[in-house]
């Protein structure tokens, strides 16, 4: 969901980088003024409002594929999703999932960032979620009630890793450069 905050920024949740927690956040802050119910709005909704700053955070292509099997594993598969009826063809195993949504040598991640990412003002990273909510959010106390989450060990065979890489080489230099590779 995205959201509307008290002092007119608007938060764009881009799924698997992290909008839960800072909804989450945000509210415990009190900083919201509307929660839009609507799943995932993408900055085109809000182009008729006054000028304000649009937010959003992206994710590693490598994690943010990761975390989207590992969430289709545990609340089910739409078969109407692309990608969810690719975790079907692969018999529920990452590498070859991998290799499916990838067959074409498109930017599966990078593609699906950039519908998010339009029109945005500040794009900050799930890997540094802490400090990029902090700088544009400016909230003094956040350290009282967030909760800092252990980073955790990600599976793949380094084909499949290389071959991410590769496709989604433009995502990974735009917003990551060489920090991560």
């Amino acid at each position: 969901m995205s959201a509307i905050l008290k002092d007119n920024k608007i938060f764009i949740h881009i799924p698997r980088t992290g909008g839960s927690y800072l909804l989450s956040i945000m509210d415990s802050l009190k900083l919201l003024q509307y929660t839009f119910k609507e799943p995932h709005l993408t900055p085109d909704f809000f182009m008729c409002r006054e000028p304000t700053i649009k937010f959003g955070f992206v994710r590693h292509p490598w994690s943010w594929l990761h975390s989207y099997f590992d969430l289709k594993l545990m609340i089910g598969i739409h078969e109407k999703i692309e990608l969810d009826r690719a975790i079907i063809l692969s018999n529920y195993n990452f590498d070859k999932w991998i290799q499916i949504i990838y067959r074409d040598m498109t930017p599966v991640v990078g593609n699906y960032m950039h519908m998010f990412t339009v029109g945005l003002d500040f794009i900050g990273k799930y890997e540094n979620l802490y400090n990029d909510f902090k700088s544009v959010v400016n909230v003094p106390d956040l350290d009282r009630i967030w909760f800092h989450k252990a980073q955790r060990t990600l599976i793949g065979s380094t084909e499949s890793y290389e071959l991410v890489m590769r496709c989604d080489s433009q995502f990974v230099e735009k917003y990551y450069g060489n920090q991560i590779r």
